[in-house]
């Protein structure tokens, strides 16, 4: 048997009661974090002008696209979700193997909907999905060390500007860090042209080197502020706000239903963010995946 089949044949084998309980809850976490973005960059430009032409497009009325409503076929409701909810760049990524949250997430959704299928079989689906696309990554190996000691890896985006920024002018986290009125703004055009990034050798080799070696447990960043009059303020930490690697980053229930709710509360009521998030926080015992669907849709007109 070949990887493909072993593979496939490991997925079509799979049922719900094969999963551990606490995998089934991270992937409600999962949902619910892929909502808030999806949710959040409903409103972003690129997301719009996407929704827009699928919208034209026309399809079988299988699938919905959340916050705007309307029902196309399951793929084309699957592309205008993963859309959205890649716009904000702020969903859950396992570290160096790209956003691939949403394509588990999202995909599933459209085909659960279209299936008229259980909250318990969706989660397995996602479970599944997040799993296979983590074992696909790994496999490429994109990164890895050269024997001088160097680090070789695939060509990324540089997201300090979504850290650095809105932390400088008070912008809240969420929707509004990719807003036109926001870039727009003449406070962040002003830091935008001070604010310089660079790769701390020793940092990079050590992070990289960890990652390789095993499970990582450090990712060491730097940020050094110099003012007008010369002084110098900085900060250094071996975990980011949100890494599961310690419990003081690690972001809890509470916390990420706060997320959920900050990334939300422009397009939905205060009602149907609590629906919401209490009914994917119980998916396992929901029969029908369409119930949190419409409580966006209900939520958001």
């Amino acid at each position: 048997m070949g990887i493909t089949s072993t593979l496939a044949d490991w997925v079509t084998r799979t049922r719900f009661e094969d999963v551990p309980d606490d995998v089934i809850h991270v992937a409600k976490r999962l949902v619910l974090d892929v909502l808030a973005n999806a949710i959040g960059g409903s409103s972003t430009s690129a997301a719009a002008l996407g929704v827009k032409t699928l919208r034209s497009l026309g399809g079988a009325e299988q699938s919905t696209v959340l916050v705007h409503g309307f029902r196309t076929s399951a793929p084309h409701a699957a592309f205008a979700n993963v859309l959205m909810a890649g716009a904000l760049e702020a969903d859950d990524t396992p570290l160096q193997l790209g956003h691939h949250a949403h394509t588990a997430v999202l995909p599933a959704l459209a085909l659960a909907e279209q299936a008229l299928v259980s909250g318990s079989d969706y989660l397995l689906a996602v479970a599944l999905g997040y799993e296979f696309g983590i074992r696909v990554a790994l496999a490429a190996r994109h990164v890895r060390i050269e024997p001088d000691g160097s680090v070789t890896r695939s060509t990324t985006g540089n997201g300090v500007n979504y850290v650095v920024f809105p932390a400088v002018v008070g912008a809240a986290n969420g929707p509004r860090w990719v807003s036109a009125e926001y870039w727009n703004d003449a406070a962040v055009e002003s830091i935008k042209a001070r604010v310089r990034t660079h790769v701390c050798e020793q940092m990079d080799k050590a992070f990289f080197s960890e990652l390789l070696s095993g499970p990582r447990r450090r990712s060491p960043h730097s940020v050094r502020v110099v003012t007008k009059d010369g002084r110098t303020f900085e900060r250094t930490g071996e975990l980011a706000p949100g890494d599961p690697q310690s419990p003081e980053t690690y972001l809890d229930d509470k916390a990420l239903i706060g997320k959920f709710r900050q990334f939300t509360e422009q397009v939905l009521s205060p009602a149907a963010i609590d629906a919401v998030a209490e009914t994917v926080m119980s998916l396992d015992s929901v029969p029908d995946v369409r119930t949190f669907v419409e409580h966006i849709a209900r939520g958001s007109s």
